[in-house]
């Protein structure tokens, strides 16, 4: 109850004008700029499987591995356009403004998916129109625009609107595979993106409302891992604590993925599902994959959004925001493209362990340089960044004279300073 309880003490110190009809129909609509990004990435990756969609671009006559680098490039692609687009805000929004940059954006991106539409079987049209549309298909809204007492609350509620629309393409291409993997697939890499049958058998889901109900239950558990934690969490314990604690949670799940694919390398799907320890071994893996989504979801996923929005003067904001959206993008274009070919590479098992490498990596870094940004003052943030990264952490938590005071203390000494003004019977007005 403590969580509910300083959850609704937050809400009840924030400014009173925050909470108003126009605000919050304003904020609504803004935050489903993120449906275009959630709409492509919600369809394409199924699309790309249909034998109409095959035979209509002409990839139908070609091999198991042609068509897996195909599908490969038409679903990743998009995401080097947002790369662009990311550029593209650095200057628009300074010169136009947020509201009109929108505005254009959604024009390119209309333009984009009418591409798509007429593309009418033409490979290069298609790879061309996705780029465009995804130009503007990124979240050129991804400004903070609220206080940072409160922006944790207040942000997150409507990210949830994009995430988790996109939540189905990440699972089907990046997710999948691992799912692949736990049942011991001993097919290329292509079959991992290709299908969910093999894996169906071992928790007794068998069709397409099956593979439906474990893709929607993925989608469904990021949902509300992060709905609570945006809700109840993360103005509590603060943005450092999460991470860290999100990041340990990965790297223990990335391990235990890692070390079952390991020990059971070359076993078929039915010898599993027959050696009870084995069998209990590989739901036990599944239950790690979800619970690895909890983790990202309260660590990785989250936190990047808020401390971006928090750390910069708003004088450079905009610019700095645009540029680390970028990076992001590139990453995980590369990442789509090059998770086959890293599976294949290492027998499936050393991707995962290479991924708890690199979280143990950046859980150093962040213990050493992330301060906690949650009610900072903006001199505090500077002061922090006045001295070398790796010593961030020993003043990593703010003192009280660097927070932001809270309305009601605001409040409180204004009315002290009045009723100085009124009982010495004169105002001094400093020029």
């Amino acid at each position: 109850m403590s969580l509910i309880k300083a959850t609704t003490a937050a809400i009840r110190d924030s400014p009173k004008e925050i909470f108003n009809r126009y605000l919050f129909i304003c904020t609504w609509i803004w935050s489903f700029s993120g449906v275009a990004k959630g709409f492509d990435e919600g369809n394409i990756a199924s699309l790309v499987t249909m034998a109409v969609f095959k035979t209509r671009f002409g990839i139908d006559g070609q091999s198991e591995s042609e068509y897996s680098n195909t599908k490969g490039w038409i679903v990743a692609i998009a995401t080097a356009g947002a790369v662009f687009g990311c550029l593209a805000c650095v200057n628009l929004t300074e010169k136009l403004g947020r509201t009109r940059t929108m505005q254009i954006f959604t024009l390119i991106y209309v333009a984009g998916i009418l591409g798509q539409t007429f593309s009418s079987g033409s490979m290069a049209g298609l790879y061309i129109s996705r780029i465009v549309s995804d130009c503007a298909a990124i979240d050129p809204w991804s400004f903070d625009f609220a206080g940072t007492k409160s922006s944790g609350n207040y942000q997150l509620h409507f990210r949830l609107r994009r995430r988790s629309s996109g939540a189905w393409e990440h699972f089907s291409r990046q997710n999948l595979p691992v799912f692949c993997c736990l049942v011991g697939n001993p097919q290329k890499p292509s079959k991992f993106f290709a299908t969910f049958d093999v894996f169906q058998p071992i928790i007794r889901i068998q069709g397409e409302e099956g593979r439906l109900l474990a893709t929607g239950v993925y989608a469904i558990v990021k949902f509300i891992s992060v709905l609570i934690f945006s809700v109840f969490v993360i103005d509590v314990i603060g943005r450092r604590r999460s991470l860290l604690t999100g990041i340990c949670l990965q790297i223990t799940t990335l391990l235990f993925v890692g070390i079952y694919l390991k020990v059971t390398n070359g076993r078929d799907p039915e010898n599993i599902s027959a050696d009870p320890t084995a069998r209990r071994a590989s739901e036990a893996a599944v239950a790690a994959i979800y619970l690895h989504a909890i983790a990202w979801s309260i660590g990785w996923f989250s936190i990047p959004y808020l401390v971006s929005a928090e750390v910069f003067p708003i004088r450079i904001r905009s610019l700095c925001v645009s540029v680390l959206m970028a990076f992001h993008w590139a990453f995980y274009f590369g990442c789509s493209r090059a998770m086959p070919s890293l599976l294949a590479a290492t027998e499936r098992y050393g991707a995962f362990i290479f991924f708890a490498s690199i979280c143990s990596v950046s859980l150093v870094y962040v213990y050493l340089a992330m301060p906690e940004t949650s009610g900072r003052s903006l001199e505090s943030m500077e002061n922090l960044f006045n001295r070398p990264w790796y010593t961030v952490y020993k003043i990593a938590y703010p003192k009280a004279e660097d927070l932001v005071p809270s309305p009601a203390v605001t409040d409180a000494n204004e009315r002290g300073e009045r009723g100085k003004e009124g009982e010495n019977g004169a105002v001094i007005h400093v020029a």
